[in-house]
């Protein structure tokens, strides 16, 4: 019998607001992110997500600090997409 760990719970990145999806490497037993090329209508091309996973710790030199307005329009896409969601599952 194979066991395999729950998926995380992350739906999307919060530094490049790009919708995840989660595999499961049975050789490596992890998940792993990917995000689904634009470029490309097949919904089967996905190429690993460049971003930092959460809880690995980010070196002072890699972090990149975003001015209040973009932070703003960040907050605010962030909570347009969990209302559509709420909404859709209370419907």
């Amino acid at each position: 019998m194979i066991e395999i760990e729950d998926r995380p719970l992350t739906d999307a990145c919060s530094s490049c607001n790009q919708p995840l999806d989660w595999v499961w490497r049975h050789r490596d037993k992890r998940w792993y992110a990917v995000v689904r090329y634009e470029e490309d209508p097949d919904p089967t091309v996905v190429k690993l997500h460049a971003c930092p996973l959460p809880g690995v710790p980010r070196l002072w030199r890699n972090l990149q600090y975003q001015p209040a307005e973009v932070r703003a329009r960040g907050a605010r896409r962030a909570r347009a997409v969990l209302k559509t969601i709420t909404e859709k599952r209370s419907a």
